[in-house]
């Protein structure tokens, strides 16, 4: 199992909901640098609250991109090969 989230956007800008494997947890981050962590009793709070959050982001002009979503690509960057000559030893 692994922990759940919810990618909201506005512009260039997001929201990420994290629920981590601690049921009754969630973490929103964003806009920036915005960072919160919230606990809660049980199960049904936890929904109430994200069900919530959903509709202030929605009635704020944020749209929900999906859930488990993540932006990058998944590649590895440095594991790809640069084209060109190796800049570390080019001296113009």
């Amino acid at each position: 199992m692994h922990a759940s989230s919810w990618l909201f956007v506005k512009g260039d800008q997001s929201i990420r909901v994290v629920r981590p494997l601690a049921a009754t947890a969630l973490s929103v981050s964003g806009p920036g640098r915005a960072r919160a962590q919230y606990a809660f009793d049980g199960e049904a709070a936890v929904q109430a609250y994200q069900m919530e959050l959903a509709e202030q982001f929605s009635a704020a002009g944020w749209i929900l991109i999906g859930q488990d979503y993540e932006r990058r690509s998944g590649q590895e960057r440095r594991t790809t090969t640069r084209g060109g000559t190796d800049r570390r030893h080019a001296h113009a």
